[in-house]
C-alpha cells in the first residue's frame, strides 16, 4: 500500500493455548481482535537518514479470564510439558 510505506495487519483469534490442536466446539465464545499499524514514509526516499525510520501502532480488544480459566502450565512446541502450576491447597475445616 502506497509503495509499501504502509503495513496493517489484522486478526481475530480464538483460544488454543501452547499452539496444541483441540477438536472442541468454540464453548466459551471468547474472542480477541488485534490490529497493528506500520508507516515508513521515507522507505523510498533513497539515501536520506531517515530512510528505515518507521512508526507504529498496536492494539488488542479482548476478554482476560481470571485466574481460575488460566492454562494448566506451558509446554514446548513439540508439545511436551515444560511445567505446571501446583494444585490449589484443600480448604482446611
Amino acid at each position: 500500500m502506497l509503495n509499501g510505506t504502509v503495513n496493517y495487519t489484522a486478526a481475530c483469534s480464538t483460544e488454543c493455548p501452547d499452539g496444541g490442536s483441540s477438536t472442541n466446539a468454540d464453548f466459551d465464545n471468547d474472542k480477541e481482535e488485534v490490529a497493528r499499524f506500520l508507516a515508513t514514509p521515507f522507505k523510498n526516499s533513497d539515501g536520506s537518514p531517515v530512510q528505515g525510520l518507521s512508526f507504529g501502532l498496536a492494539g488488542s480488544l479482548g476478554r482476560e479470564k481470571t485466574t481460575a480459566g488460566r492454562t494448566a502450565g506451558y509446554k514446548t512446541d513439540g508439545q511436551q510439558t515444560f511445567f505446571t502450576y501446583n494444585a490449589p491447597p484443600s480448604p482446611t475445616g
